[in-house]
């Protein structure tokens, strides 16, 4: 299960329409896919999907609109050596509401500590498209609400009386 702020349809075409696709060296992700991760929640947190709903809700009601902005292009690797190309997303705001959400997730399932945050958007997989990408366009959104995901995603509003 994870908690993730969807990234808006005009954002993610946008952005997309400046990307080169996939090739044999990396895999490019749909635009459609394009999220930004909040908490990365566990495996096996699906049993107590009831009260973690109940917790980000109450996070929620009392949590602004988020503006966000698209910054540069940054990689990593991953445990099995490929790399991950993303987009950083700046957003005043955004590590508090994190904070706030891992309070309130954190005594119902105990969340994997081995998961650092970084505010991105995942754009490629595979090698990294070095030299490519030059330079993101100055896009900016608000983020509305967040969706939980397990089996089925969940729309949770910010702000709004549940």
């Amino acid at each position: 299960m994870f908690l993730k702020l969807t990234i808006p349809k005009n954002v993610s075409k946008e952005l997309d329409s400046v990307l080169p696709g996939s090739t044999s060296r990396f895999t490019k992700v749909h635009s459609k896919s394009f999220h930004l991760t909040i908490l990365y929640v566990g495996k096996n947190s699906d049993k107590k999907k009831d009260e973690i709903l109940s917790n980000v809700e109450t996070v929620c009601r009392n949590q602004p609109l988020l503006q966000a902005r698209l910054g540069g292009i940054g990689y990593f690797r991953l445990m099995d050596d490929s790399v991950v190309t993303y987009a950083s997303v700046n957003s005043p705001g955004l590590d508090l509401l994190r904070a706030n959400l891992f309070m309130a997730v954190n005594p119902v399932c105990q969340i994997p500590n081995t998961y650092g945050f970084n505010a991105h958007i995942t754009l490629y997989h595979g090698q990294a498209p070095v030299g490519i990408i030059n330079k993101l366009p100055n896009i900016s959104w608000t983020f509305e609400g967040i969706r939980v995901c397990s089996e089925l995603e969940t729309y949770v509003p910010f702000n709004a009386q549940l």
